[in-house]
């Protein structure tokens, strides 16, 4: 899993985002103003955006997933 290899990309610099939750961050330049927003997307896994419902077919299955994901990237992208 990701999570596995956190230590090793920690020593690199590098942050893993592993699972959905983590809110977005302002970075600021060296002066303190706002320089950026970060965002820290990870994969998402079905089982960290919907929750499972009996009766339903693969497609309705497959568009309840997708629009989860749309929904994610626009919460994102609002805050």
């Amino acid at each position: 899993t990701l999570n596995e290899s956190r230590d090793i990309l920690a020593f690199l610099n590098t942050t893993v985002v592993a699972s959905a939750g983590h809110a977005p961050q302002l970075l600021k330049k060296r002066d303190g103003t706002p320089g950026a927003v970060l965002c820290p997307i990870p994969f998402l896994r079905p089982r960290d955006i919907v929750q499972s419902q009996a009766g339903l077919s693969g497609a309705e299955k497959q568009q309840h997933l997708l629009q989860a994901i749309t929904d994610y990237y626009h919460q994102q992208h609002a805050q």
